[in-house]
C-alpha cells in the first residue's frame, strides 16, 4: 500500500486506540492497557501475551484486535486473519477489523479475500477517510493482481483488472500497467490515453514509464515525430533508457 494510505490508517488506527475501556472488566483492562503500552514501545511478543492473559478474562473485540496487530506486526499474517475473525465475530461494523484483516490477506497474495474484506470496509464504515482509504486499498490489490495476470502473460485479464483499479482510484501505477497491457494487446491508442492518465496522476511512478509507451505507441502507429519526442523523454529515466535509445536507434 502507499505511504498515504498507510498514513490514513495509522491515524484511525491511533484514534481507536484511545477509546474508553471503562466496561472492560478491571482485570482484562489493566492487562489491555499493559498490552497496549508493550506495542506502542515495540515489543509485540510481550504485547500479545499481555493481551492473550486479557482474554483469558475477557473476550473483548478490541483485545482481539490490537492482538491481530501485534500478529501483523510480527508479519504473523495467518495467525492475524484467525485473531481479526474473532474480533469481527464480536463486532461485525468494525471497520478497522476487516481493514486489518484484509491487509494481512493481501500480504499472504490472498487477493479475492483482501477485496471481499476492503469492500466490507466500505458498506460498514461510516469514516470517510476509512472509505477512501479502503477505495484506495481496492485499487492496489486489483493493480497487483493485473501485475500477476501480466506477468503470467494475460495481457486481457491485465487490462479488466487495471481498469477495475483505476475505477476506484486514479492510481498512477494501474495507468501504467494499462498502458503496458494494451500496447501488448495491439491496442496503441489505448496504451497512449492511460499512459497519458498515468502521467497526469503520476505521485509513486517516474516519468519514463509512461513517456516510453507513448513513445513506442505512436511509432507502432506510424508517426515517428511523436514517437521520437516521447521516447528522448523516456531517455533521461535511468530506468528506461536502454530500451527507449534502442528504440530510438531503430527509428530512420
Amino acid at each position: 500500500m502507499s505511504k498515504r494510505l498507510a498514513a490514513i490508517i495509522l491515524a484511525l488506527f491511533l484514534s481507536f486506540q484511545f477509546v474508553n475501556a471503562q466496561d472492560m472488566a478491571e482485570d482484562a483492562k489493566k492487562l489491555y492497557n499493559e498490552g497496549n503500552s508493550k506495542r506502542e514501545a515495540g515489543d509485540f511478543n510481550g504485547a500479545i501475551q499481555s493481551y492473550d492473559k486479557a482474554l483469558a478474562i475477557s473476550k473483548d473485540y478490541r483485545i482481539y484486535y490490537n492482538k491481530g496487530i501485534s500478529q501483523k506486526k510480527l508479519n504473523l499474517h495467518q495467525e492475524s486473519i484467525v485473531t481479526l475473525t474473532e474480533c469481527i465475530k464480536l463486532k461485525p461494523d468494525f471497520d478497522l477489523g476487516y481493514n486489518a484483516r484484509g491487509g494481512s490477506y493481501f500480504s499472504l497474495n490472498m487477493f479475492d479475500e483482501a477485496l471481499a474484506d476492503f469492500e466490507k470496509v466500505i458498506s460498514v464504515s461510516t469514516n470517510a477517510k476509512m472509505k477512501s482509504a479502503a477505495k484506495s486499498a481496492i485499487s492496489r490489490t486489483y493493480t497487483k493482481q493485473a501485475q500477476d495476470a501480466l506477468a503470467n502473460g494475460d495481457a486481457a485479464k491485465a487490462v479488466r483488472l487495471a481498469n477495475k483499479a483505476v475505477e476506484q482510484e486514479k492510481y498512477d501505477a494501474a495507468y501504467l500497467l494499462l498502458a503496458r497491457a494494451n500496447y501488448d494487446l495491439a491496442d496503441y491508442d489505448k496504451s497512449i490515453a492511460a499512459a497519458q492518465a498515468a502521467l497526469d496522476n503520476r505521485k509513486s511512478i517516474s516519468a519514463g514509464g509512461p513517456n516510453y509507451y507513448i513513445g513506442v505507441s505512436y511509432k507502432q502507429k506510424g508517426d515517428l515525430t511523436k514517437a521520437r519526442e516521447f521516447l528522448q523523454k523516456a531517455a533521461t529515466d535511468p530506468t528506461y533508457a536502454a530500451t527507449a535509445n534502442y528504440e530510438l536507434s531503430l527509428i530512420k
